[in-house]
C-alpha cells in the first residue's frame, strides 16, 4: 500500500521540543511506513532536519518554514506572510505527487488547511482527513474558515476524529463518513516511573497560550501556596504567553513556586513528568491530548479541564476533571489530587489502547475499508481494481 500524507505541522524528528503534536505524528508515520510506502508532505521547519533512514519513508518538506506552534498563533504573528505561499507550495507539491505516482490513500492531517488542499487534489484514489481539535473547535465556527472546513469534510471519503466530541462536530459539519480512532502514544518512550520525588510538584505541558488556561493555572497556585509552602510547577512549552507568564508569576511574587522551562525535549518532558506529583491541563478545549497519554504511561495522576474525550482517561482512579477553567475549583481540584494515593501500574493500563501499534493498525483497516468501496461514480468497479 502506498499512503500520500499531507500536514502542516511535524516536528523536525522525534521528541523535539518546538515539535509539539508533530512530534506524535512523527512517530506514527515511521510506524505507518513499517507497514506501507509512505510520504509526508510538511512546511520546512527552522532548525536541522536529520535523514530518515527508512527506505519506506520519505518526508517532502515544503518553504517557506513555519514557525513553531498553531497555525492560528502564525497567523496572528508577524510570520503571518509565510501562509499564502506555504499553503500554494504544498499544494502544488502533493498534486505533482499524486500525478505522477500511484499512491492508494490520500490522507491529510487537520481539516485546515491540510484537508482543504486534500479535498482539492485531482486524484480519485480515496482521501481522508482526521480531525484533531483545534481545526473544529477554533475553526469551524468562523464565517470564512467554518464554509471551508464544511468543504474540506463533505469532500473526503472518511473523517476521523480523535475524540467522540470531534467525531459528533464533523458530522454536524457535514462528513458522511466519520470514524473515532485515538491519538496515538508511542508507549516504549516514556518508560514507568512508579515513584515520584516531590510529593507537591506540578507538571505543565504545552503551548504557552490563554487558551490552555495558563493563567488560570497561576492563579490556582496562588491559592495553593497558602496551605501548601513547598508546591512547585514547572511548565514545559514555549508560546506567545512565555514572557507575559514571567512576569505575571513576578507580580504574583510565584517566583518561588513557578519555573517555566521554555521548549523542553522528550527526556527533559520524562524526567520533570517523573519527579512530580501530577500533570495539570486547565485548558479551555482539547481532543485526547498527547501530554495527558505521556502522563499516564509513567504513572502520573491527571487533573485538567472536562472537555474533549479526556473524561474517558481521567476518572476518579486517575486524577480529578473540573467542568471550566477557574482557579478555585482548580485549586481545589489539585489539593484532592494530592491527598489521594493512585496506583501507578493501573495508571498505565489506561493507555493500553492508545499505544502507537495499536492505533497504526486502526488506520490500516481504516484505509482497506475505503479501498473496497466502490469507484466516485462507477458503480461496478472497486478502487482496489485501479492497482
Amino acid at each position: 500500500m502506498r499512503v500520500l500524507y499531507l500536514t502542516t505541522m511535524l516536528a523536525a524528528y522525534p521528541g523535539d521540543p518546538q515539535g509539539g503534536a508533530g512530534n506524535t505524528w512523527f512517530e506514527f508515520f515511521v510506524e505507518m511506513s513499517h507497514q506501507a510506502q509512505v510520504t509526508v508532505v510538511a512546511p520546512k521547519v527552522q532548525v536541522h532536519c536529520p535523514r530518515q533512514q527508512n527506505e519506506s519513508l520519505r518526508i517532502v518538506r515544503v518553504g517557506p518554514s513555519k514557525p513553531p506552534g498553531s497555525l492560528e498563533d502564525t497567523i496572528l504573528s508577524a510570520d503571518c506572510w509565510r501562509i499564502p505561499p506555504l499553503f500554494v507550495n504544498l499544494w502544488n507539491t502533493a498534486r505533482t505527487l499524486v500525478s505522477k505516482e500511484d499512491y492508494d490513500i490520500v490522507h491529510a492531517f487537520w481539516a485546515l488547511p491540510s484537508g482543504l488542499l486534500c479535498a482539492m487534489l485531482p486524484t480519485r484514489r480515496p482521501k481522508v482527513v482526521t480531525c484533531l481539535g483545534s481545526d473544529i473547535h477554533n475553526w469551524s465556527h468562523k464565517p470564512i474558515a467554518g464554509s471551508l472546513v464544511k468543504y474540506a469534510l463533505r469532500r473526503t471519503a472518511l473523517c476521523v476524529g480523535v475524540s467522540d466530541e470531534i467525531c459528533s462536530t464533523a458530522s454536524a459539519l457535514g462528513a458522511m463518513n466519520v470514524k473515532l480512532i485515538p491519538t496515538p502514544i508511542n508507549m516504549s518512550q516514556f518508560p514507568f516511573h512508579p515513584e515520584h520525588s516531590e510529593p507537591h510538584s506540578l507538571v505543565f505541558i504545552g503551548r504557552l497560550t490563554r487558551k490552555k488556561g495558563v493563567y488560570v493555572l497561576l492563579d490556582a497556585i496562588d491559592l495553593l501556596r497558602r496551605d501548601t509552602p513547598d508546591i512547585k510547577l514547572y511548565m514545559c512549552g514555549g508560546g506567545p504567553e512565555q514572557e507575559h507568564l514571567r512576569a505575571y508569576a513576578l507580580q504574583r511574587q510565584l517566583n518561588d513556586h513557578v519555573t517555566i522551562m521554555g521548549p523542553t525535549d522528550r527526556q527533559g518532558i520524562i524526567r520533570t513528568l517523573a519527579r512530580a506529583r501530577a500533570l495539570v491541563l486547565p485548558s479551555f478545549g482539547e481532543g485526547t491530548p498527547s501530554v495527558i497519554l505521556e502522563a499516564l504511561c509513567i504513572g502520573r495522576p491527571v487533573v485538567a479541564t472536562d472537555t474533549g474525550d479526556i473524561r474517558k482517561l481521567v476518572g476518579a482512579d486517575s486524577g480529578r476533571l473540573i467542568q471550566t477553567p477557574d482557579p478555585v475549583a482548580l485549586a481545589e481540584a489539585i489539593a484532592s489530587v494530592f491527598n489521594t494515593r493512585y496506583d501507578p501500574t493501573r495508571l498505565r493500563q489506561r493507555v493500553n489502547n492508545f499505544d502507537l501499534k495499536s492505533i497504526a493498525r486502526q488506520y490500516l483497516l481504516a484505509y482497506e475499508e475505503q479501498l473496497r468501496q466502490p469507484l466516485p461514480g462507477n458503480k461496478g468497479n472497486h478502487i482496489s481494481d485501479l492497482s
